[in-house]
C-alpha cells in the first residue's frame, strides 16, 4: 500500500506522534508485525532507520499533508499530525479503522527509548545467524546499545507479548 496512505492511517489512528525517532520506531515495529508500510530499514545510531520513511515524511510535510510542529520539552522534538486534506483523502480510500490501530495506539504510549530497544531487538533477530540464537541477539544488543541495557529484559518480554497478540497484522480491507 502507498506510504502516504499508510502514514495517514497511522496518524489518523493515533492523532499525533511526538518525535522523528518515535515515528521511525513505530513504523518499523508495525512493519515487523505485518503492517504493509513496505519501507527498507538499515541500522543507524538510534537503531533501525528508514531513509524512505524520512524522505516520505519530508515530502508530505512540504506538500502540507503532514504537519510537523516543534515541541518544547527537556529534549526538543517535533510533533507530527495529519493535515485535514490528508484525512479527507483517507476518507476516499477507507473509513474503516485499520485492524492494527490498537497496536499503534499502544506503541504510541511507549517512550522513544522503549521503542528503540524493541525495534533494535526485532532488527537484530532478523539478521543472518541471529534468528537461531537469542544469546547472540542479546550480546549484539548490549554492544550496540549499552545505554539501554536496563531496558533489554522488559523489551524482550514486550516483544513476546506483542507476538502473542499482534502477529500477522494486515491492513483492514
Amino acid at each position: 500500500m502507498n506510504l502516504l496512505i499508510q502514514l495517514g492511517l497511522l496518524l489518523r489512528a493515533v492523532a499525533e506522534i511526538d518525535g522523528r525517532k518515535k515515528l521511525q520506531k513505530m513504523v518499523h515495529i508495525l512493519q515487523e508485525f505485518g503492517v504493509p508500510f513496505e519501507v527498507r530499514y538499515g541500522y543507524h545510531h538510534y537503531g533501525p532507520f528508514s531513509e524512505q520513511l524520512q524522505d516520505g515524511v519530508q515530502s508530505y510535510r512540504q506538500d502540507g499533508l503532514i504537519h510537523e510542529t516543534p515541541v518544547v520539552s527537556q529534549y526538543p522534538t517535533s510533533r507530527f499530525k495529519a493535515d485535514s486534506r490528508l484525512l479527507g483523502l483517507l476518507e476516499l480510500v477507507s473509513t474503516e479503522t485499520p485492524t492494527w490501530a490498537p497496536f499503534a495506539l499502544e506503541l504510541n504510549k511507549k517512550s522513544p527509548r522503549e521503542l528503540e530497544a524493541i525495534s533494535t531487538i526485532l532488527y537484530l533477530q532478523k539478521q543472518p545467524g541471529e534468528e537461531q540464537s537469542p544469546d547472540k541477539v542479546d550480546e549484539s544488543f548490549l554492544k550496540l546499545k549499552p545505554g539501554l541495557k536496563e531496558l533489554l529484559p522488559r523489551a524482550k518480554s514486550v516483544i513476546t507479548d506483542f507476538r502473542a497478540r499482534y502477529s500477522g497484522l494486515q491492513q483492514a480491507a
